[in-house]
């Protein structure tokens, strides 16, 4: 007779993992980690960047522009704004300075010291754009070209100037 032995067929092969697999799984997992907090850290520091925000004169000028063309025409009899609460008619908005910045909704622009909004309005006739004049107080501005311009500095520095005409 002969002895039992405990072989197993040829055919059936052992459930489990090689260690050349687990090794492989781990390398793919870990490849997977490192990409996507890499791609998260991309996207937070994207995104800090983008709510802070560079600070760019065209900007800061085109938002007065915006808040500009939403306001009443008709004289407000009020002096120059200095503040964004200040801004309730166009003409309030002739010699102002905003400093900090003002946005097109009137508030201040955050993270922006140092910077500055410096506008004018003068009339422009149409016929003749190289004659304009100061805006006065007796101006309606209801069917004038006013000519609308934002000086940005930072820290005094001129950092560009931005013309636009207003049309009635």
């Amino acid at each position: 007779m002969k002895p039992k032995t405990s072989r197993r067929p040829r055919s059936v092969r052992c459930a489990g993992l090689t260690l050349l697999e687990v090794m492989g799984a781990t390398i793919v997992l870990s490849m997977a980690v490192v990409s996507s907090s890499y791609v998260m850290s991309q996207a937070t520091t994207t995104r800090a960047s983008m709510h802070a925000g560079p600070i760019d004169a065209a900007l800061l000028a085109a938002h007065i522009h915006e808040a500009a063309l939403g306001l009443s025409r008709e004289p407000s009899g009020l002096g120059i704004a200095t503040s964004g609460s200040d801004v309730l008619a166009l003409d309030t908005l002739d010699g102002a300075v905003f400093s900090p910045p003002i946005d097109a909704q009137l508030e201040v622009i955050p993270a922006s010291t140092g910077w500055a909004q410096h506008v004018d309005l003068r009339i422009v006739d149409p016929a003749d754009p190289e004659n304009s004049r100061a805006l006065t107080t007796a101006d309606s501005m209801g069917e004038e070209v006013i000519e609308l311009v934002v000086t940005i500095s930072e820290f005094g520095r001129s950092k560009g100037e931005f013309t636009w005409w207003l049309t009635p």
